[in-house]
């Protein structure tokens, strides 16, 4: 993939909840991604900060490239959950994310 379809997770700034197994983080002012969760993975609309780890890659090109580490609703623990895609978005999608 091109430099342009990856991003770094340290670029991460913010994360939005996007609906049932989707969460969209923003890279700055003007970049953000819809990351799309396998199946069964908590709702992180709750939650103040998670986590999105690289898989073996130093940038995230693919859903298999990463996962996303979100607490537990008890506060004890964390639940990993596999991306299954990425998606970059518009410029006028991006716009609706940042915080």
């Amino acid at each position: 993939a091109g430099a342009g379809q990856c991003f770094y997770n340290s670029d991460v700034r913010s994360f939005t909840d996007a609906g049932p197994n989707a969460v969209l983080v923003a890279l700055g002012a003007n970049e953000a991604w819809e990351l799309t969760l396998q199946g069964g993975c908590p709702n992180v609309s709750g939650v103040s900060k998670v986590g999105l780890v690289s898989r073996g890659r130093t940038r995230i090109c693919a859903g298999s490239d990463a996962e996303l580490i979100v607490p537990n609703v008890s506060g004890a623990g964390t639940q990993r959950c596999l991306v299954t895609s990425v998606r970059k978005l518009t410029p006028q999608e991006a716009a609706t994310v940042r915080n």
